[in-house]
């Protein structure tokens, strides 16, 4: 009985070995790749050149917010201040609020 056993257990373990051997050898690994350098970087942008297209930037827009501001003055003068402010004037408002942010921002850098 025990030999029976024994060739019985050995038999098992011989199909598991091979089992287990035969799926190690089919399984593949990957390879690794050489390293190449890492990719330079991107050179960075002049602080100096920055300012200077911000202050050209500023200078553009204020004087587009002064042309704004004298059409504005201008509908206002038209507008009767009794009656009700046209669509155009609170649009021109808007305009220039939004012109004397974005300077605002550019000057803050």
């Amino acid at each position: 009985m025990q030999e029976q056993r024994r060739a019985f257990f050995q038999t098992i373990f011989a199909g598991a070995s091979l089992f287990l051997g035969g799926a190690a050898a089919a399984r593949q690994f990957p390879t690794r790749e050489p390293r190449s350098a890492p990719a330079p970087e991107p050179p960075r942008p002049d602080p100096k050149e920055i300012l200077k297209a911000n202050q050209r930037e500023i200078q553009r827009d204020i004087a587009r917010l002064y042309a704004l501001a004298g059409e504005l003055k201008q509908e206002v003068e038209k507008t009767d201040a009794a009656a009700i402010y046209s669509l155009t004037l609170v649009r021109k408002a808007e305009e220039v609020e939004k012109f004397a942010r974005h300077i605002k921002n550019l000057a803050r850098g």
